[in-house]
């Protein structure tokens, strides 16, 4: 027995006794290890006799993992033992597919952070209406460093409603289906076949895809259902230049068998029914002696062996970690990959730099530009000491909004750059804080203390503080409908790493994003070119009020993308409410009014706002009837995939889906895909500045593209894997997809997330 045979029966020892203690014991829950078990139902009411799907949900700290059904070079799979109401029966563990966990020598498979494997269960025929609770006993086995068994009692409780139809949970239904899009498709039901040889050293599966698939998969990476067959650790080799497509890997030395039988999985770069499909296939092939000696795995064969070849452990779907590092959630594993840590750090600072000069930035650094005026020519030393206030507050609120993306990712949600603007209340409340500092800005009251209104005394400049810090959080908030360049592979790569790294890349994107006001006031010679305070001030300000105004406007025709013209009509009315109340506390409330008419007029600001507030926010759903699915609120809540196509010009913009890529690549199409937002400015701009020219229209006609809209307003799960899988945390996105003859693999171009006409024209120039 060797020593990948010895730790998998020392795992196993362990496992054994750790089952016996678990089973003697009478607690409805073990101690906390490194690994957290619960048990998640899709269904929020089940039917009798229908099938429905729970998942046991295993939350892993940082650095440990658990196993998948194959564990690899060492390990053992996740158990449960059921205990169900009379007549419910549960089918097996379906396994999505794993990861790597590297291990010094050895090669493990299995998974990391939040993970769900998902159980069908079909209920009693004849299950009485009421709650039924399900329960079950999880045994796993964590390791790191070391190994320790770990169990768990799970259960949960659901409702039976004969004739109810099973409605799914609205929050847990995204997660199953992300991780059902993990478990492994029938290979042959999909029109694959397999043929597989072995001989001494090596073994090699040939791989022939259906007429249909045109494209190859990228790379590939074989799981094998059984231990005994190849050398975990080992290289392997994808090569997809010509058909079939054939994978190779060196053979076990660890068991002395001969193989029959190959049962697996084979994990895709690309998707095994075109560009962003599922990734997972499976299939079960006899195995035969090879007649001939078969060439020798060697390591880095694959990338030079033709078009497409990668070997999967520089580029494969599942990249390999080792085990102190393995905390990646599912499919971020890939995100930003081709980028290093510095490189990411000097892209972020660039980021946050041109960030300043985006639309959705500017209202609001203009106010912040118009205090440093005010305070540059009275005392240089508190206008250093606001900018620096101001840089925190940005620094602080890329920390919260960092913060708050890591850990809803870690929890499961597919969120991205500026997901918080893909919530209509948000927008409303965005859009409340604009209008009343626009009329801030117009004088219908005053904020004392505010930095903008500040006076030139030291004193009253230091009272400015909570306003410059106010100023840097606010300017952070309003940045993130926007994505500047060099911006999209920071992101990428940043929600792809671990939490520490995520947060020094926000941080390096904050840095840009205050460093010039740092920089100007730090600056006596810049200082200087600065014109003295004076009348031309509150032009300026009031100016500044109608840009705001402008970005009230633009979120309110955001909102009627999102719910319809009703909630815009809601939104007008609330500012109305709110306008009376900011009016009465200017009225009433000024500095010489009377302490009671202060009071009572501030009371009643406050009531009417948080009214008109409360009025939008509570009437933005619209109703969505069955009887009128083409109704504007229909098509506006409608996933992505299932809405109308939009003629703009001599173009139509048909609704993006993975599925109607593949179509198009497959009937030899070029494609183009246009990931956007309502809420994104630089989307906007993009579109109206360069896709809707007549130059570019023109030339996309003339190349014959099918051009796709990816529309992120809302939040889509499959649009944020896509944007994922091209190492990308939001919108804008555009994707040309090019044929090329001769079948070979499509051309894939990612364009700039500032377009003009000429870069467009440019990539589609180059077009075959």
């Amino acid at each position: 027995m060797n020593i990948r045979a010895a730790r998998c029966a020392l795992a196993a020892l362990a496992f054994g006794v750790a089952s016996v203690v678990a089973a003697g014991s009478s607690a409805s829950a073990a101690p906390r290890g490194h690994v957290a078990a619960s048990l998640l139902s899709e269904a929020a009411s089940i039917e009798p006799g229908r099938p429905f799907w729970v998942a046991i949900e295993l939350r892993h700290d940082e650095h440990w993992h658990t196993y998948w059904k194959n564990p690899g070079d060492s390990g053992l799979a996740t158990q449960i033992e059921w205990a169900l109401p009379a007549g419910f029966r549960a089918g097996e563990i379906q396994w999505p597919f794993p990861g790597h966990i590297d291990d010094g020598p050895l090669t493990s498979y299995g998974y990391t952070g939040r993970t769900l494997l998902p159980v069908e269960v079909t209920p009693a025929a004849d299950a009485a209406p009421g709650p039924v609770k399900l329960a079950g006993h999880v045994s796993w086995l964590e390791c790191a460093d070391i190994c320790v068994p770990g169990s768990a009692d799970v259960s949960l409780t659901v409702p039976v409603k004969p004739g109810g139809g099973a409605p799914l949970d609205e929050k847990r239904a995204p997660e199953f289906a992300e991780w059902r899009a993990r478990l492994p498709l029938d290979g042959a039901a999909l029109g694959y076949s397999f043929a597989g040889r072995f001989d001494d050293a090596t073994l090699e599966v040939d791989v022939t895809p259906p007429a249909w698939m045109t494209s190859g998969v990228g790379s590939a990476e074989l799981y094998p259902a059984s231990a005994e067959v190849i050398q975990h650790a080992a290289a392997q080799q994808w090569k997809e230049d010509t058909k079939p497509f054939q994978i190779r890997a060196p053979r076990t030395t660890a068991f002395d068998t001969t193989p029959t039988q190959l049962a697996g999985v084979l994990v895709s770069a690309n998707g095994w029914r075109g560009a962003g499909s599922e990734r997972a296939i499976a299939f079960d092939v006899p195995l035969a002696r090879s007649a001939a000696a078969l060439a020798p795995v060697t390591p880095g064969a694959a990338a030079a062996a033709g078009p497409g070849a990668a070997t999967s452990v520089a580029a494969g779907p599942a990249t390999r970690v080792h085990a102190s590092d393995a905390s990646a959630t599912p499919g971020a594993a890939t995100a930003g990959a081709a980028l290093s840590l510095p490189a990411a750090l000097v892209f972020a600072l660039l980021g946050g730099l041109i960030l300043n000069l985006m639309p959705c930035v500017f209202p609001v650094l203009s106010l912040k530009v118009l205090g440093f005026v005010q305070q540059a020519h009275h005392h240089r030393r508190v206008a250093i000491e606001h900018a620096l206030v101001f840089a925190v507050g940005v620094l602080v609120s890329f920390w919260v909004l960092a913060g708050a993306l890591i850990a809803l990712r870690a929890g499961g949600a597919m969120l991205g750059w500026g997901f918080q603007l893909q919530s209509p209340p948000f927008v409303v409340a965005l859009a409340a804080l604009f209008f009343a500092m626009a009329l801030n800005l117009f004088d219908v009251f005053e904020i004392s203390g505010a930095a903008v209104t500040s006076k030139a005394s030291s004193a009253s400049a230091r009272a400015g503080w909570m306003g410059s810090f106010l100023s840097g959080c606010l300017a952070t908030v309003v940045a993130t409908p926007c994505t500047a360049p060099f911006m999209g592979a920071a992101l990428g790569f940043a929600l792809a790493q671990p939490a520490w790294v995520a947060l020094a890349i926000f941080t390096a994107l904050g840095v840009g994003m205050a460093l010039p006001y740092v920089v100007l006031v730090s600056s006596p010679h810049l200082m200087r070119l600065i014109p003295r305070p004076g009348e031309w001030m509150n032009s300026v300000r009031h100016a500044m009020g109608f840009l705001l105004l402008a970005t009230v406007v633009w979120l309110a025709w955001v909102l009627g993308k999102q719910a319809g013209n009703d909630a815009v009509i809601t939104l007008l009315g609330s500012l109305w409410v709110i306008g009376v109340g900011l009016w009465i506390a200017g009225r009433w409330g000024s500095i010489v009014a009377s302490d009671t008419s202060r009071l009572v007029s501030r009371f009643a600001a406050v009531a009417l706002s948080a009214l008109g507030l409360w009025f939008a926010i509570s009437h933005i759903d619209p109703e969505c009837s069955a009887a009128s699915p083409d109704s504007p609120a229909c098509q506006i809540r409608a996933p992505a995939q299932t809405r109308k196509p939009v003629q703009e010009g001599s173009t139509t913009w048909e609704p993006w889906s993975e599925e109607r890529v593949a179509q198009a690549l497959a009937a030899g199409q070029h494609v183009l895909v246009d990931a956007t937002a309502a809420w994104c400015l630089s989307c906007q701009v993009n579109e109206k500045v360069a896709l809707s020219t007549s130059a570019v229209q023109a030339a996309l006609a003339d190349k014959g593209v099918v051009t796709l809209r990816a529309d992120w307003t809302h939040r889509d799960e499959k649009i944020t894997r896509w944007l994922g899988s091209f190492g990308r945390a939001g919108v804008p996105l555009y994707v040309l997809y090019g044929v090329n003859p001769g079948g070979r693999e499509p051309e894939t171009v990612v364009l700039p997330a500032v377009l003009t006409p000429q870069i467009v024209l440019d990539a589609l120039a180059r077009l075959s």
